[in-house]
């Protein structure tokens, strides 16, 4: 698979291949249903890049499949790069990641941010 935007019947993932960072906004549901799109795209990620991973289109996020994703994710970036995870400020991305206590069971070098959910 070329490095490009995937996408299954419930989300999609879209591709921003710069040469300092790759982009990746993940749109729909991150659930099982999702997980082979999800690691075809962490597999094709390249090494040694500064990653970007955008959940503010997410609209649902099972933690046990979006924590592989990003682990995985988190290998790739090595120990000079980093994984920066925006997450929206509000609504059940957020509560995965809060209530359910998420960021205890994943790196500590994987970089969550919280910001303002996304208008598009």
């Amino acid at each position: 698979m070329k490095f490009q935007d995937a996408t299954d019947a419930k989300l999609k993932i879209q591709v921003d291949n710069h040469p300092e960072h790759v982009y990746l906004t993940l749109e729909g549901e991150v659930d099982l249903l999702g997980e082979s799109l999800l690691d075809l795209v962490a597999n094709d990620v390249p090494y040694k890049r500064n990653i970007i991973v955008d959940l503010r289109k997410t609209v649902f996020f099972l933690p046990s499949i979006g924590r592989k994703f990003l682990i995985k994710l988190a290998k790739k970036t090595r120990r000079d790069n980093e994984l920066k995870v925006i997450v929206p400020q509000d609504g059940p991305v957020k509560r995965a990641f809060t209530v359910m206590t998420f960021h205890r069971y994943i790196p500590e070098d994987i970089n969550i941010h919280y910001e303002p959910n996304s208008n598009n």
